[in-house]
């Protein structure tokens, strides 16, 4: 959003104000968009009048660390193996039809759930 423009007619205070107020209602606005694509997304995978696709979200070691890959984009990094995987779980729950595969130290998927 653009910067509220000075007015000199209005006292600074005012307008400090009202530039805050502006902001906040540009980040809401932000805020309501990326929910709304969100929603959009969902619906258009589950409306579109065939199966959904599965989303796999795996769970991988990562150099003494581990990471949480939606399909074949990484989108979460964790100290452990056991935050990664609650976080899988939590983002498979949200985005049904999905799946959790739990890798080995190889990289040889494991242990796999479905949601």
């Amino acid at each position: 959003m653009s910067e509220l423009p000075e007015r000199p007619d209005v006292p600074q205070e005012t307008h400090s104000g009202l530039a805050q107020a502006w902001a906040s209602a540009g980040e809401a606005a932000q805020q309501v968009s990326e929910t709304r694509q969100t929603e959009q997304e969902t619906t258009a995978r589950t409306t579109s009048g065939t199966t959904p696709e599965t989303v796999t979200y795996s769970v991988l070691p990562a150099g003494g660390a581990f990471h949480v890959k939606r399909g074949d984009e990484v989108v979460a990094y964790h100290a452990d193996r056991d935050s990664a995987l609650a976080d899988a779980r939590k983002l498979a729950g949200g985005d049904s039809p999905s799946r959790v595969v739990v890798h080995d130290d190889d990289r040889r998927p494991g242990e796999e759930e479905t949601y």
